[in-house]
């Protein structure tokens, strides 16, 4: 059979590829000596490998980030000059002696110098081969000993880090890192300030706002030419992904090696210090190398993967070629209603714990952002699905946000925590194989506030007079969750505002939602002079609710509900509220992720509920946000969450709950003491049957939930 003409081209240059790696020696790092001059790679524009000049200065014995030597050097040549000095993405250029490779650039000096800079020796960097022996710790069951543990502690310049290596010389270790740009390709200001934010716990790396080119498979750039390209080499430029595909957010470096097994060394320092890793390594483009008095940097994205990085050690990053990395498929549709433009996105995001929840939500930002091309506010459907091995079926849910500006940020309180509980639960492994998400965007602001309730006893009739919603009657949880509230009421037909069945959604409260756990909601105190109403358990009660839409006219919803027979006796108080998302408390004492909270009022899990199936369903039960909720808080619960009549039974609940959807994003709420008294002999105090219950009231046809 006959090989192919272009296949046998393909394998003469990858034999002739990998014949190179395997002829590189290392330069020994006893063997240097001060003066000696050298070779250094990297790519400062396209992807065209160019040299510049080194020279040794000196060996810092501890001063690299390992603990171990590094080697001061002096960077010169027009290559250098294009940025005056090294920058962000010299990162892993390796640097040869008589064509020996001696290491990897890695650290530079701040605020001074940058034509003087640090090489981690390629012996340091073996350590983060992919392929060498590690030890097994999983059945470890005893913690060891205390040591002493060298730390890293990043300097201002180099005299300083020197002086404290040597006053401190068994502690903490003074180093500089070069740091690694972690490109946003066209980020939104939203979503790269959250990167930001997120970003500052990491010295090694560095949000950097590409300049629009870019995300994988985009093509490359002007300099960029296919047709060039082989395989991975060292003083290529490289990108570590931690989201790529149609959104991409990456870590420029350089390679340092390239051996024959298909090992790659890059960037001379760690990334995260995160040790076993799963990212897309892909090869990278470099639009431009900035000068800069304060931090000189790479411009550049990804083009293509080529493997994946396995290993984040404190002297490199080591990946394989060839292989595909173990990520996780988020894909996101957006619909702007309003402008008829509809946009799919699909991205893979790494699955380190640390990260994977943040930036799907980024994802959902980018997203938005890119097909709405806009900042301001308006009304959000969000609903999601997630799969996973170890799921007993798929989790869905549907949640309706409205915000004055970056409706999106209602997901950080309604997907973020549900995926953090399965990725950090401590009661079994949980791997998502899917994550898809869809956004209906409306620029119209759909929401009402609860201006004011009553809650009327049995005979009492209602006293505040605006048109009413309807009489609703729920016959269960399930049924009220799934439907609208469009009834008649005193023989007319209920108009809700101008009738319309526009896309309905939004948060508990106007404003951006607050990034990272908030505290439970309190119950809000009644007014002076309000006097509790008495009330027994197995009571028909109803709710009269003044809506007041926005720029629509006024209403009111009633709602009737049995109080439980056995629910317990004394005072407490009954709260008319919207419903809320999903937020996911970080508990140093229950373990992270172990907890689900309700941003809506007194949705709280009992402690004592410890099956992740439970969890999971008490959580995706939340009410939402376009439902107005009744709450009765059993007697002797604090309304923070801390379960005062605590029985450590697991179906326990701390309140009887009521929910009626409606069109509109719910906010406000209003609070009436309440005495709670038990029937006597099946009739309540004032010798009223209180088991008739919601057979009074006929049941009517509920229409469809908008959206």
């Amino acid at each position: 059979m006959r090989v192919p003409r272009i296949l046998l081209t393909a394998f003469l240059a990858l034999l002739a590829i990998t014949q190179a790696a395997s002829a590189v020696e290392f330069f020994p790092l006893a063997e240097v000596k001060v003066g000696m001059k050298g070779i250094g790679k990297t790519v400062v524009r396209g992807t065209k490998i160019e040299d510049f000049n080194v020279e040794v200065i000196d060996i810092i014995p501890d001063g690299g980030f390992d603990g171990r030597q590094l080697i001061l050097a002096k960077f010169s040549g027009p290559v250098i000059q294009a940025s005056n000095g090294i920058a962000e993405g010299y990162s892993g250029s390796p640097v040869y002696i008589r064509g020996k490779l001696l290491g990897a650039v890695s650290m530079a000096i701040p605020y001074s110098d940058t034509h003087i800079g640090g090489i981690t020796p390629i012996e340091n960097m073996l350590s983060a081969l992919p392929r060498r022996h590690r030890p097994d710790y999983t059945g470890n069951t005893v913690i060891p000993e205390a040591s002493v543990d060298r730390k890293l502690r990043f300097m201002e310049s180099w005299d300083e880090a020197v002086r404290f290596n040597k006053e401190h010389p068994d502690g903490e270790i003074g180093a500089v890192p070069l740091v690694a740009p972690l490109v946003a390709s066209g980020f939104s200001p939203e979503s790269l300030a959250l990167l930001e934010e997120k970003v500052q716990q990491y010295p090694f790396v560095h949000v950097t706002a590409d300049a629009g080119v870019g995300g994988a498979g985009t093509g490359g750039a002007l300099l960029y030419d296919p047709v060039t390209e082989g395989p991975l080499k060292a003083g290529d430029a490289v990108a570590i992904s931690l989201m790529s595909g149609d959104i991409d957010l990456s870590a420029i470096g350089t390679a340092t090696y390239v051996d024959e097994a298909g090992q790659v060394l890059m960037f001379g320092h760690p990334l995260m210090m995160n040790g076993d890793i799963d990212l897309v390594l892909q090869k990278a483009y470099i639009a431009y190398t900035y000068k800069s008095v304060y931090r000189a940097f790479k411009m550049g994205h990804s083009l293509y993967p080529v493997g994946a990085a396995k290993q984040d050690r404190a002297s490199a990053v080591g990946g394989l070629l060839n292989v595909t990395a173990d990520t996780l498929p988020v894909k996101v549709k957006v619909n702007d209603i309003d402008l008829h433009r509809t946009e799919e996105f699909s991205v893979q995001v790494t699955r380190d714990p640390d990260w994977f929840d943040y930036l799907i939500m980024i994802a959902l930002e980018e997203a938005f952002s890119r097909t709405t091309d806009t900042g301001k506010g308006g009304t959000l459907r969000l609903e999601f699905s997630l799969e996973g091995a170890g799921l007993k079926e798929p989790l869905h849910r549907v949640n309706y946000y409205y915000s004055e500006s970056y409706p999106t940020s209602g997901s950080w309180e309604e997907l973020l925590p549900l995926t953090s509980l399965l990725a950090n639960n401590i009661y079994r492994e949980v791997k998502l194989t899917q994550v898809s998400v869809q956004l209906d965007f409306t620029r119209n602001r759909i929401n009402a506030a609860i201006d004011d309730a009553e809650l009327l006893l049995e005979g009492e009739k209602p006293k505040l007079k605006t048109k009413k919603a309807g009489d609703k009657v729920p016959e269960s949880e399930d049924q009220a969750a799934d439907a609208a509230t469009e009834t008649e009421a005193d023989g007319q037909e209920s108009e809700n505002g101008d009738g319309s069945q526009e896309q309905a959604s939004s948060r508990t409260q106007e404003g951006p939602v607050p990034m990272g756990p908030e505290p439970p909601a309190e119950i809000e105190p009644p007014g002076p002079g309000v006097q509790p109403k008495t009330v027994h358990a197995g009571d028909a009660l109803r709710v009269n609710v003044h809506l007041q839409p926005f720029r629509e006219e006024a209403l009111e919803q009633m709602i009737h509900f049995t109080l439980p027979e056995d629910f317990p006796e004394g005072p407490t108080a009954l709260t008319v509220h919207g419903g809320g998302g999903l937020l996911s408390i970080y508990n140093e004492f229950g373990g992270r992720g172990r907890i689900l909270m309700g941003s809506g009022n007194f949705v709280n899990l009992p402690p004592e509920l410890r099956d992740l199936d439970k969890i999971i369903e008490e959580a995706l039960s939340t009410p939402l946000n376009n439902e107005i909720v009744v709450t009765i808080l059993k007697p002797g619960v604090d309304p923070t969450g801390n379960q005062g009549a605590n029985t450590g039974d697991e179906e326990w609940e701390p309140e009887f709950r009521v929910s009626v959807p409606t069109k509109w994003v719910i906010y406000e709420q209003k609070t009436f003491p309440i005495i709670v008294a038990k029937a006597v002999n099946g009739e309540n105090e004032n010798g009223e049957d209180g088991a008739e219950g919601l057979s009074e009231e006929p049941a009517e046809e509920a229409t469809d939930a908008v959206g």
